[in-house]
């Protein structure tokens, strides 16, 4: 089976030349990959997505906006092994404008309406900057 990352990199660039054609978008066209993407777990999707900024951060929205068959029936407990994976967080009270390394408290916050930032400072360390 070919590694996450290389699935995740395989799949948005096949994204990129299927739009210069006009064909699928969105929903129709991350379904006929979930039944790779749901072999791999959640949390390592999400940091595959968001660690290294190697997409955009409108990109990660779509795809899991695209994508909720792998993550709404997430419970609590698995929302805190996102948040815990990201850590040390870069840049903490900085932010640039496409970093990802705060996504999942963003995306917590605005689509699960849930307390993002509460999840997150219930963490024992977060950064190693201060």
């Amino acid at each position: 089976m070919e590694n996450l990352g290389c699935s995740i990199e395989r799949i948005f660039e096949h994204e990129i030349k299927q739009k210069s054609d006009e064909a699928l978008e969105g929903i129709a066209y991350f379904e006929q990959f979930l039944p790779e993407l749901q072999s791999y777990d959640f949390v390592e999707i999400f940091v595959e997505l968001t660690a290294e900024n190697h997409f955009l951060i409108g990109e990660v929205e779509a795809f899991l906006l695209s994508t909720p068959l792998l993550w709404q029936e997430l419970q609590y407990s698995d929302w805190l092994k996102v948040l815990s994976s990201l850590n040390p967080r870069p840049k903490p009270y900085t932010r640039e404008i496409y970093d990802c390394g705060y996504f999942d408290i963003q995306f917590l916050c605005k689509y699960l309406q849930v307390d993002g930032i509460e999840f997150f400072l219930q963490q024992t360390s977060f950064s190693q900057e201060v």
